[in-house]
């Protein structure tokens, strides 16, 4: 729903993409949910200037 009142505007936007089916549902999605299951990683990310620094991120949340 665009012009949310409480979630707009937004910032942040996850997508991805995996080699195969069991990498995307084993891993892939279970480490955005560690990454968002520590609410000071929504500012370490938006911190983040390099893609380089997002995938440091996402791989030390796991």
């Amino acid at each position: 729903v665009f012009n949310h009142e409480d979630n707009d505007p937004v910032d942040i936007l996850i997508t991805m993409a995996a080699v195969d089916a069991n990498t995307h549902q084993e891993v892939g999605i279970m480490q955005i949910v560690n990454l968002f299951d520590d609410e000071a990683n929504f500012d370490r990310l938006r911190a983040c200037r390099t893609a380089q620094e997002v995938l440091d991120l996402i791989d030390n949340a796991t």
